[in-house]
């Protein structure tokens, strides 16, 4: 089923998609991070996909074994269509930042005091 979310988004998201393969049971979308947030936000909201579950949210570094450097790795699953999905963005060392995919988090400790 994974699959289809893979096509889904290479027609949605032609040309920000950069990459896709599937390892160790999870199928990967590599995305522009540009678009990193658009992508996430549509692989939620869209009731044909429907991934409301954030497993996870990790990075890695390749350190002299890849440029770029840096991926942001996040793992989703949609509990009502039970397929799964990794995205993966690539980040340079002189650029390290991507969105944030959680909207109103307090932005200093007293606003959540």
């Amino acid at each position: 089923m994974s699959q289809k979310v893979l096509e889904a988004l290479q027609q949605k998201f032609e040309g920000a998609i950069l990459a896709t393969h599937g390892q160790f049971g999870d199928d990967t979308a590599v995305v522009d991070p540009s678009r990193w947030k658009e992508i996430a936000s549509y692989l939620r909201d869209d009731p044909k996909l429907a991934f409301d579950h954030f497993i996870d949210l990790s990075a890695v570094d390749y350190l002299g074994r890849r440029t770029p450097r840096f991926e942001v790795v996040l793992h989703l699953r949609s509990t009502a269509k039970l397929h799964r999905i990794r995205l993966k963005a690539p980040l340079d060392e002189a650029e390290l930042e991507i969105d944030s995919l959680v909207e109103g988090l307090a932005k200093d400790k007293k606003d959540i005091e």
